[in-house]
C-alpha cells in the first residue's frame, strides 16, 4: 500500500496546526504555574489571623451572686507548673483583665473568691489533602478546505486539564480551665467550692500558647461567671482591640 504524499499546501496547514497548538499548551502551562503561585501567596501572606474559641461556662445557681464585679479575688499561682514563667506570665493577664472588669485584687486571707487555671496544647493533626485547580481552555487553529477549495481557518476549544496540588495542614487543640471558687469556704474546711467552672478551647495551625492564650483569655472573660448552657463559639481576629487593651503591656 502506498502513502499518499501531502500537498504543499497541506503540509503547511499542518505544521501551522502544530505550532499554534504547541503554542496554546505552552500559555496553558504558564496559567497553572500562576494559578499555584497566586494559591501560594494567599496562603503564606501576611493576612490577619482568626482564632477561633469556643467556651462553655458551668455556674452553680446557689452562689451566682457571689461572682459580682466588685468582689476581692485571689489569682492562684500554678506551683506545680511545668513552665513557671508561662505561668507566671498568664497570672498576670487574668489579673490585667480581672482588675479592669471592676474586681479588686486581693489575697487569701481577704479575697472573697479564688481563681485557679489550668492550660495546654495538643500534639497535633497532621491533614493531608490536594487542592484541584481547573486549568483554561486549550484553543486549537485547523485549517479545512470547503468544497470549492478554498482554505478556511477554523478555531476549536477543549477542556483544559484538571491539576492537583498537594498539601498538608497540622491543627493543634490547644484549651483553657478557669476555676473559681468560694475564698471562705476553703479557708474554713481547706476544700475547694467550685461556683464557677469555664471550659475555653480553641485549634488551629500555630502551637504557640504563648500567643493564643491571649485570645483565649480574651473570649472567656466574656462570659466569665455565665452559665452559658452550651457552648459558644466565638471568632476573634488577631488584631482586636481588646487584646490590646486587657493583654498587651
Amino acid at each position: 500500500m502506498t502513502a499518499t504524499a501531502l500537498r504543499p499546501e497541506q503540509e503547511i496547514t499542518k505544521i501551522t496546526l502544530k505550532m499554534r497548538h504547541n503554542t496554546e499548551r505552552s500559555k496553558m502551562k504558564i496559567s497553572v504555574l500562576a494559578v499555584i503561585f497566586m494559591i501560594v501567596v494567599l496562603v503564606f501572606s501576611g493576612c490577619t489571623p482568626v482564632y477561633r474559641v469556643q467556651v462553655n461556662g458551668f455556674a452553680d445557681p446557689d452562689y451566682a451572686e457571689r461572682i459580682v464585679w466588685n468582689a476581692k479575688i485571689y489569682v492562684v499561682e500554678n506551683t506545680k507548673a511545668e513552665n513557671p514563667l508561662l505561668d507566671k506570665e498568664i497570672k498576670t493577664k487574668i489579673e490585667k483583665i480581672l482588675k479592669s472588669k471592676g474586681f479588686i485584687l486581693s489575697n487569701t486571707e481577704s479575697a472573697d473568691l479564688l481563681c485557679a487555671f489550668n492550660y495546654g496544647v495538643g500534639i497535633g493533626l497532621t491533614r493531608i489533602g490536594s487542592i484541584p485547580i481547573q486549568s483554561p481552555p486549550v484553543t486549537s487553529s485547523v485549517t479545512v478546505s470547503n468544497q470549492a477549495g478554498t482554505a478556511q481557518t477554523t478555531t476549536i476549544m477543549t477542556p483544559g486539564p484538571t491539576s492537583y496540588v498537594p498539601y498538608a495542614r497540622t491543627d493543634y487543640d490547644r484549651w483553657l480551665n478557669i476555676i473559681i471558687s468560694d475564698a471562705r469556704s476553703f479557708r474554713e474546711s481547706k476544700k475547694d467550692k467550685v461556683i464557677w467552672y469555664g471550659d475555653v478551647t480553641s485549634s488551629g495551625s500555630s502551637r504557640d500558647l504563648r500567643t493564643v492564650m491571649n485570645y483565649m483569655l480574651v473570649v472567656a472573660f466574656e462570659e466569665f461567671g455565665k452559665d452559658t448552657k452550651k457552648g459558644i463559639t466565638i471568632d476573634i481576629k488577631g488584631n482586636d482591640e481588646r487584646v490590646k487593651k486587657f493583654i498587651v503591656d
